[in-house]
């Protein structure tokens, strides 16, 4: 309905604030958003996954519309099945919200 239409709306308006936010800071050597992928028979979607070559490192992004207990829970589940699909790559978890921004551990 209507209210999902919203959620989607403002979900993916944070996604590119958020991306746009680190372009800005230019921290990152590279930065993908609305990633899907499918490996080691996981799939899923990283909202922002961006890559510091220094520290050979990838920050997962995962965007969440509001800091509650069922939100940071999935962005956790989300995290660990992206880890299971890329164990080799080295990856710090952070759950970005409107008001909070979190370590996933």
């Amino acid at each position: 309905g209507e209210a999902v239409e919203k959620m989607i709306c403002l979900h993916d308006r944070l996604v590119r604030k958020l991306v746009n936010e680190l372009e800005d800071k230019h921290w990152f050597d590279r930065i993908n958003y609305f990633m899907e992928y499918k490996r080691n028979k996981f799939s899923g979607e990283v909202d922002v996954l961006a890559y510091k070559r220094e520290e050979n490192m990838y920050y997962f992004f995962e965007v969440k519309c509001s800091y509650e207990h069922d939100k940071i829970r999935k962005a956790r589940k989300q995290y660990y099945r992206f880890k299971k699909a890329f164990p080799e790559l080295k990856t710090r978890g952070i759950l970005y919200t409107p008001r909070k921004i979190r370590r996933i551990r």
